[in-house]
């Protein structure tokens, strides 16, 4: 499995690790499991670590698509939450970017890193 995920509900965060080659169905079935996992909590922060990432066939229209499912799934409870994308490859930072920017007007708070450090600092400032 090329995406996967755990839940910490003591720091209200979900990481998500993704591995290997990326594709617009992975990203919808990883994140249809998260939605309905018990465990989830609209609100929770994300950190998507996407460093061992080497290959991706994910596209514009479905990262819209995963972009609308969010919004059907967690939008509608109107609490914000902080997404921390880990990018360093540049064709995988502008993918991500490009789905911040589907989500710029949600209750989801996208920002893409280029190291694991800053994301972290940023979903846990001093």
């Amino acid at each position: 499995m090329p995406i996967t995920y755990t839940i910490d509900p003591v720091r209200n965060r979900v990481t998500l690790l993704f591995t290997g080659t990326i594709t617009d169905r992975e990203l919808f079935e990883v994140f249809d499991r998260l939605y309905q996992d018990p465990a989830h909590r609209i609100g929770m922060d994300e950190l998507s670590d996407l460093r061992a990432v080497h290959n991706v066939t994910v596209t514009s229209v479905g990262l819209q698509a995963l972009a609308d499912q969010t919004a059907r799934n967690l939008d509608h409870a109107r609490q914000s939450w902080r997404v921390a994308v880990v990018a360093p490859q540049d064709v995988v930072f502008g993918l991500a970017r490009m789905y911040g920017l589907f989500r710029e007007d949600s209750p989801e708070l996208v920002r893409v890193f280029r190291d694991l450090a800053s994301a972290e600092a940023w979903l846990d400032p001093a």
